[in-house]
């Protein structure tokens, strides 16, 4: 089959006009309904960094809801236990789970990577996915 000459843009659309929160736009979790996802992961493990504030805590509440097992990482350990208590608590389809797991990491920090990615090893799977939505990720100017 060939390459497709137009990429699938399902969301294309409402982005051209954007209004800020609340608009048109799809959240992380009506896209995840969207792809039909919802309890389909539960083979897989996923690693989500900044999972403290915005996106991170985003994604991981949308992607809790496929079933797999997730690893969040943060700076600020206690803040992250009570994000994922929220996340478990208020699960729209995900009701038996795996509780996310809260990792230590500083991204700015190769020491404290190095010693986050030893409590990840034993918990890494061949079927793994790795998501980190922070700006600490981003390709420097």
């Amino acid at each position: 089959m060939p390459a497709p000459t137009t990429p699938f843009q399902p969301y294309a659309a409402v982005h051209r006009q954007t209004n800020g929160p609340g608009d048109a736009r799809p959240t992380s979790l009506q896209i995840v309904e969207d792809c039909n996802l919802v309890g389909k992961l539960s083979s897989k493990t996923i690693l989500i960094t900044g999972c403290s504030a915005g996106i991170g805590v985003d994604t991981a509440r949308a992607l809790y809801e496929t079933g797999a097992k997730l690893l969040l990482t943060a700076r600020d350990v206690p803040k992250l236990n009570k994000i994922i208590g929220d996340i478990v608590s208020n699960a729209t389809h995900n009701k038996s789970g795996p509780r996310p797991e809260a990792i230590d990491i500083h991204l700015d920090s190769l020491a404290s990577v190095r010693q986050g990615a030893e409590t990840t090893s034993p918990n890494r799977e061949a079927n793994s996915i790795s998501s980190s939505p922070t700006r600490e990720s981003w390709p420097r100017p």
